[in-house]
């Protein structure tokens, strides 16, 4: 072998032992972001790890819907990608030192993966409205729980009027779901989540349809361990039953954040379990 060979061979060599290293530390950082992901327990401690600080600007009673009052009130009913990230800049209602705010709120770039729903006719790439904003410091206030979108993650929103010249999610955050990070929803919105992904069939066909799954979406608050008044009573229902578990995840949903649900079946229905939360489905 001459020696240009020699060098040739030595450099392709080195090439694809870099091209290796940079997969291995891609797949390390890929693994330690699942690592981190699957610890996360709810939307609040995520964004709370993203940002400076997270805070709801105050908490006001808002119209809940069910599926169907979601569908009758959109005019616009989509699902979504962002093309940008929450910044100071798309955020309004910020005073001009930046640390002051009245009716704070986003005008967010999203594109259309899909539209069900669109009478006023927009094209795949819009603007909508989302009733947070980012201050000087790069911390985030919202309202309730509107958590600011992620650039590149997947999300089901139904859309209304706002009065800013631009569509705005339905009664707070009500008519917004995070399909990326799916188990984190607010487990009593997980029911109505759940119903969008099989009748818009955005859930895997291949997944089995279980009478458990099939009756989920019908399930209503029955008591929550949310407190020690309730804890001996939420215990007793709880320990009172077998419970077997069930996945559900939509096709853009990350693996550490497909949401676990324990069920079991009882006379009249099905009892169903998630974050502290039971539930119940009459089965007619």
């Amino acid at each position: 072998m001459t020696r240009r060979k020699k060098w040739v061979t030595g450099l392709l060599a080195c090439t694809a032992l870099l091209a290796l290293l940079a997969l291995g530390a891609a797949g390390y950082r890929h693994w330690k972001e699942e690592q981190t992901l699957e610890a996360v327990q709810s939307m609040y401690e995520l964004y709370n790890m993203k940002y400076p600080s997270f805070r709801f600007t105050c908490m006001a009673d808002y119209a809940q819907f069910d599926y169907q009052g979601l569908w009758k009130r959109a005019h616009t009913i989509a699902l979504v990608t962002p093309e940008d990230e929450l910044t100071q800049e798309n955020s309004r209602g910020i005073s001009e030192t930046g640390d002051r705010f009245y009716n704070a709120h986003s005008v967010r770039t999203v594109r259309a993966l899909q539209f069900y729903k669109n009478e006023r006719e927009y094209e795949e790439t819009f603007q909508m409205v989302e009733q947070c904003a980012m201050l000087a410091d790069g911390s985030v206030v919202g309202m309730d729980e509107s958590y600011p979108m992620q650039k590149g993650d997947v999300y089901l929103v139904f859309l209304c009027e706002s009065g800013w010249g631009y569509p705005i999610i339905v009664s707070a955050d009500n008519g917004k779901f995070d399909l990326t990070k799916l188990r984190l929803n607010n487990a009593r919105r997980q029911p109505l989540i759940a119903g969008a992904l099989m009748d818009l069939r955005l859930m895997p066909m291949a997944r089995s349809r279980s009478e458990a799954l099939e009756y989920f979406p019908s399930a209503k608050y029955v008591i929550d361990n949310g407190s020690s008044y309730y804890e001996e009573e939420y215990n007793a229902l709880y320990n009172a039953h077998q419970w077997q578990t069930m996945e559900i995840r939509a096709d853009d949903t990350l693996p550490a954040m497909t949401l676990t649900v324990e069920y079991a079946q009882t006379e009249g229905g099905y009892l169903y379990h998630m974050d502290d939360l039971i539930l119940f489905a009459a089965v007619e």
